[in-house]
């Protein structure tokens, strides 16, 4: 990094200061003063540059310019051209050397004179460039957006924004606007996905059994401690998934390896043990173990499973290389976490507190609530005051699922990749609570 000089940052700042200050200066001067002006700057540019740059001798050849046709009163219309003479001037390499060369002060008020033109210019007529009408959410960019609105996070691996959206550089990179197009296929799987993410954030009952196995690396040494774990455990694993509804889930275990003498395994959910098994031994081993989650609530959970930890006096795995389920140690090689099993009920989850601002008592306060709900996911989404408009927009989709008395999962895509997510607020017997910040 090359050093700063002291003060370099105040010079800056006072010479961007005194620039503005001659351009509102020079904005201000009446006329005749910028006409004076125009002329004396007219006048280097046909001693120094029109002799060479003009319409017969045409130089250079491949582009010619043509300095004599152009107007300084019109510096912005040419601003293009304008820009290269600039840099011509600031850079010293024209006129050319052996070439009459106007003085250093003379090169400096014309380059800075034009800049002055071109700035006035560009302020009058801004010109961000092409910016796309529209276009796709990345994964990353989706995933933060499913988290916002819904208070998704950690969800099953048939879930994974990864499996459900389309790869964002599949046609250039994912930071380029214009290669992140939409096509009626991609738009349809945005709209599959927004419909899943929006059951499960809803906790449908309708929701079909889903099954996720983690396996843990090769690399995961499984004679010691893992974080998140209790302490005096070894190896095994964490692992944080979203349950959509209360019911019943099934661990399923399988182990690497046979165990010579008798180890324990432990099974736990959000820290408390749910389970302690017996593995190895006199007792016929297996190499998969099943245990239900009986009633486990809804919302995100931690489901723990791993070993208690034994005596730390030497052994034979301490002299000898660690290979995952070989040796003397037995090891987890997986782990399946399938459910909801007969599972219909709906707690009260991170999720539909997110969404659910209001629950209304009677029939007549429905839609009033529904408005409440469509505002506060607009105003997430677009990040600003979410308007009448707005509102407007996706009401009629909340109409038309309410008359069907069904949820309505229209549009989601939009308040999780382009424009909304509504679904139709049952009319429930529980007071009405205060609407969450």
């Amino acid at each position: 990094m090359i050093p700063r000089r002291a003060g370099s940052s105040h010079a800056l700042a006072l010479a961007s200061i005194v620039s503005i200050a001659a351009l509102r200066t020079l904005a201000a001067q009446p006329p005749t003063v910028a006409a004076t002006a125009s002329s004396s700057h007219r006048a280097v540019l046909d001693r120094y540059c029109v002799t060479c740059h003009n319409r017969n001798a045409r130089t250079p050849a491949a582009s010619p310019l043509e300095l004599d046709r152009m107007d300084l009163a019109q510096v912005g219309s040419r601003a293009g051209v304008w820009e290269k003479v600039v840099r011509k001037l600031r850079t010293g390499t024209m006129p050319p050397l052996g070439a009459p060369r106007p003085s250093a002060d003379q090169a400096d008020a014309l380059a800075a004179w034009l800049e002055g033109e071109l700035d006035r210019a560009a302020a009058a007529n801004p010109d961000p460039g092409r910016v796309p009408a529209f276009h796709r959410l990345t994964r990353f960019e989706y995933r933060n957006a499913v988290r916002d609105l819904l208070a998704l996070e950690d969800l099953p691996r048939e879930l994974d924004v990864d499996l459900l959206l389309p790869a964002d550089n599949g046609v250039g990179f994912d930071t380029v606007a214009e290669a992140l197009f939409v096509t009626p296929t991609l738009l349809e799987g945005y709209m599959t996905a927004a419909r899943k993410l929006s059951a499960v954030a809803m906790g449908d009952p309708a929701l079909p059994l889903m099954v996720d196995t983690l396996r843990p690396g090769l690399e995961l040494p499984q004679d010691d401690h893992v974080t998140e774990l209790p302490l005096g455990t070894r190896g095994g694993s964490a692992i944080r998934r979203y349950f959509p509804l209360d019911g019943d889930y099934l661990v399923k275990v399988e182990l690497a390896g046979r165990a010579r003498d008798p180890h324990q395994l432990e099974i736990s959910l959000d820290g408390e043990r749910v389970e302690l098994l017996t593995i190895g031994g006199p007792a016929a081993t297996r190499s998969r173990t099943c245990r239900p989650l009986s009633s486990s609530a809804a919302g995100l959970r931690t489901v723990g499973v791993t070993f208690v930890k034994r005596t730390a006096a030497p052994v034979e795995s301490l002299v000898t290389p660690f290979r995952r389920g070989r040796g003397p140690l037995p090891a987890i090689a997986g782990v399946t976490i399938s459910g909801p099993h007969g599972g219909v009920a709906v707690s009260d989850t991170p999720s539909r507190r997110r969404v659910l601002v209001c629950r209304p008592e009677k029939i007549p306060a429905e839609e009033r609530c529904a408005r409440q709900v469509i505002a506060r996911l607009t105003r997430r989404k677009a990040r600003r005051a979410s308007t009448e408009e707005d509102v407007n927009a996706l009401i009629p989709f909340y109409r038309d699922g309410r008359r069907g008395r069904s949820s309505i999962l229209n549009r989601n895509s939009g308040l999780i990749s382009t424009r909304s997510i509504t679904r139709w607020i049952p009319v429930s017997n529980e007071p009405a609570r205060r609407p969450s910040r």
